[in-house]
């Protein structure tokens, strides 16, 4: 990658830039004092989301898929206007943004 590529990565993570020796923040304490933070806002406003890949274990996805059937099945059994309100996250990524986010708030 090119060291302008780089530094307009770092400057979206808020990194420090390529070739510069500054140690970088500590970032769970600034995520413990910020405000709490939404897993999984509404459709439209992730477009500042950074796209990550993950490899799992077949045991880790076969229970990570076997949460997110749970919580269809608990959704689909919810009346019509309590499925608004639902909140879990029931697609992948969703569960895994809400699980990282749990990890680091604990």
């Amino acid at each position: 990658m090119s060291k302008a590529r780089l530094n307009q990565m770092a400057d979206k993570m808020h990194l420090p830039k390529a070739g510069n020796q500054e140690k970088p923040k500590n970032r769970k304490r600034e995520i413990k004092k910020s405000a709490k933070i939404d897993p999984n806002p509404e459709k439209g406003q992730r477009s500042d989301f950074l796209k990550a890949t993950v490899t799992l274990s077949p045991e880790i996805y076969q229970l990570l898929m076997a949460e997110i059937m749970k919580r269809q099945v608990e959704k689909a059994t919810l009346g019509p206007g309590e499925k608004k309100e639902y909140s879990k996250a029931i697609t992948l990524s969703g569960l895994i943004r809400e699980t990282i986010v749990e990890y680091f708030q604990r």
